[in-house]
């Protein structure tokens, strides 16, 4: 799924942005001043959320294996 075809949250209804992981280079750095993505940061664990709420509550999800979102605690 493109960026600009991100899911809205299925709590408030907000646009949701990439959660990307990793060490990040200059470009992401650029990509996260605009607010196109949030860095999660280098440490990965099972069951991360991969996408993030722009709304005041920041939901966090990740996708299952059906494709369906799934709320992950923030």
């Amino acid at each position: 799924m493109a960026r600009s075809e991100q899911p809205k949250c299925p709590t408030c209804g907000r646009p949701t942005v990439p959660i990307v992981y990793g060490m990040p280079g200059p470009g992401l750095f650029e990509e996260a001043e605009r607010g196109a993505v949030v860095l999660g940061g280098c440490v990965i664990e099972f069951d991360m959320p991969t996408l993030v709420c722009k709304g005041r509550g920041h939901h966090h999800w990740r996708r299952d294996d059906s494709g369906e979102l799934v709320a992950v605690p923030g």
